[in-house]
């Protein structure tokens, strides 16, 4: 629930920019610009959440079954390592989309170097006062939302190929 609740809300909060009237000078707090950082957080916690979730998926779809030897983190790029790692260890893993999977590593990548402790996105300066290096608003929301689209929907296939790794062997309660 929490993984479609923040994919959601960032898809809100772009339909709302995409949709907003333009910005008018005489009534600053009506900027609809004022949703694009809210927007994007919602997307990189989702991609941070999505993540740990497919580490644990793709952790038990291992046979045997192993708990998920992940690290605590909120850090994407290391989530990603995990990712890979958890996906690797599964025998039957079909690579074959390796332009699938290096076009979401490469979103993953462009959100952790924006925003790597779930920090930037959230905050306008760090905690030494110094502020974040985040992308302007000016870019493209409609393209962001049919690139979260194209990664929510290679996280769903994935998480098919788990349940049919498991189903194969008769190991349905795993998958739960």
């Amino acid at each position: 629930a929490y993984r479609t609740g923040y994919f959601v809300a960032g898809e809100l909060l772009a339909s709302a920019l995409m949709s907003a009237p333009a910005i008018r000078d005489d009534d600053p707090e009506r900027d609809p610009c004022y949703l694009y950082y809210p927007m994007l957080y919602c997307y990189r916690h989702y991609l941070e959440i999505e993540l740990k979730h497919q580490i644990r998926l793709w952790s038990q779809a291992g046979d045997p079954p192993r708990k998920p030897g992940r690290k605590k983190t909120h850090i994407l790029k290391d989530l990603w390592t995990q990712f890979e790692g958890a996906c690797a260890d599964v025998e039957g893993r079909n690579s074959a989309d390796k332009d699938s999977l290096q076009a979401v590593a490469q979103m993953v990548e462009e959100f952790h170097n924006y925003d790597p402790t779930s920090q930037s996105f959230r905050y306008s300066v760090d905690s030494s006062g110094r502020k974040h290096q985040v992308p302007t608003p000016e870019r493209d929301v409609e393209h962001l939302v049919k690139l979260m689209r194209g990664i929510r929907n290679y996280f769903d296939a994935n998480r098919d190929v788990v349940w049919f790794i498991q189903e194969a062997r008769g190991d349905e309660a795993a998958f739960g």
